[in-house]
C-alpha cells in the first residue's frame, strides 16, 4: 500500500501526486513554522520526543532563507519566495518554480501578493524523487530510525492558522555489516 510506504536509510522515496488547496487569498506576512516528533521503541515501549531546530549547513544550492530543520519558525514565508526568484531559462525575465507552472499557477503571477486565484491545485504523476542514498548505512542512519510526525502551518499577521500540512514518515535503517556510520571495522591478517 503507497500510503503505508517505509523510508528505508539509506534509501529514497518517491512523491507520485501533490495537491495543494488555497482557501482564500494569500496576504502577507504568511509566517511559517515546523514541527517535528520522532517515536522510537525502547525497552518494548513507544517514546515519542519533539526535535529541536538544527541548523543546516549551507551550500550554494540552498534555499536562502531556510537554514534550519527540525521545529522551528522561518518567518515570513513570502520573504523566502522573493529571497529566491526564479528565471526563464530562455528569457532570463522573472518565472515561477516548475511544480507551481504544473500547478496551473501562471508563470508572471507566482509571488504572495493575492494573485494565487483560491482553488485546488494539483499535479497528478509529480513523480519527485527524494535521495537519501548518499547516507552511509551505520550508527547514525540507527538513531534516524522511528516514526516521524511533520506539522508544517503557516499564519497571519493574528496568529491564525492559514495553512497546515500534516506527514508521517516512518523511517527504518537498511541492514549492514558496518557498526559505526556505515563502516565496518576490518581485521588484518596477521603471518607468522
Amino acid at each position: 500500500d503507497p500510503a503505508h510506504q517505509v523510508l528505508t536509510l539509506p534509501g529514497d522515496f518517491l512523491i507520485t501526486n501533490l495537491q495543494i488547496e488555497v482557501a482564500k487569498p494569500i496576504v502577507r506576512p504568511l509566517n511559517g513554522k515546523l514541527e517535528v516528533w520522532r517515536t522510537f521503541w525502547s525497552f518494548g515501549r513507544p517514546n515519542t520526543i519533539q526535535l529541536g531546530c538544527i541548523g543546516l549547513p549551507s551550500s550554494s544550492d540552498d534555499v536562502q532563507g531556510i537554514d534550519a530543520f527540525g521545529t522551528c519558525d522561518y518567518g515570513d514565508l513570502c520573504e523566502i519566495l522573493d529571497l529566491n526568484p526564479q528565471f526563464d531559462e530562455i528569457t532570463g525575465q522573472p518565472s515561477c518554480f516548475p511544480e507551481a507552472i504544473a500547478l496551473g499557477i501562471p508563470e508572471d503571477q507566482c509571488t504572495c501578493e493575492g494573485v494565487i486565484a483560491p482553488k485546488v491545485y494539483t499535479i497528478d504523476n509529480w513523480n519527485k524523487l527524494v535521495d537519501f542514498n548518499s547516507l552511509d548505512s551505520g550508527f547514525l542512519t540507527t538513531l534516524a530510525a522511528g516514526d516521524y510526525e511533520l506539522r508544517a502551518t503557516a499564519t497571519n499577521r493574528a496568529g491564525e492558522e492559514e495553512a497546515c500540512i500534516g506527514i508521517t514518515v516512518p523511517i527504518e535503517k537498511a541492514a549492514s555489516g558496518g557498526w559505526l556510520f556505515g563502516r565496518g571495522r576490518t581485521r588484518k591478517a596477521i603471518k607468522n
